[in-house]
């Protein structure tokens, strides 16, 4: 998948590993009606099955060795029009429940992961809709 030039992060202790990680698009699930919660939970069981099937066919790197036990990160996304900023957010819980579930990170709250700021958003419609995840390892 393809990579991206990640936004210049703030000031703080990088350490080591740097990771870029390409994942498709999630659902949209931030407005409206979404039916009953076994409809999503089994939609959020796909996706994660299709992103552990992406890394298996060696399109997303494997976990580090060990998860990182802070980190920060960067977002762009690819998408077809522009999100609110909670909707933004909100597509992110999938990716980010993935990447602590097969270890990549410890934790994805505040005290283990930072932001570098607000996702990037590119517009485009050319059906290649994606995020481009960089996680570089801070010092514990």
């Amino acid at each position: 998948m393809t990579s991206s030039t990640p936004h210049a992060a703030p000031g703080g202790r990088q350490t080591g590993q740097l990771l870029v990680i390409t994942v498709p698009m999630p659902r949209n699930i931030g407005n409206g009606s979404h039916g009953h919660w076994a409809v999503r939970d089994k939609q959020r069981k796909a996706y994660l099955s299709a992103l552990d099937q992406l890394q298996g066919a060696g399109m997303i790197p494997p976990p580090p060795p060990k998860p990182f036990a802070r980190a920060r990160i960067d977002s762009v996304m690819h998408l077809a029009n522009m999100s609110d900023h909670d909707n933004a957010m909100r597509r992110h819980k999938w990716p980010l429940d993935w990447l602590r579930t097969r270890g990549y990170l410890v934790d994805d709250g505040p005290k283990h992961l930072e932001w570098v700021s607000f996702p990037e958003q590119r517009v485009k419609r050319d059906g290649n809709y994606r995020i481009v995840l960089t996680l570089h390892e801070l010092a514990a």
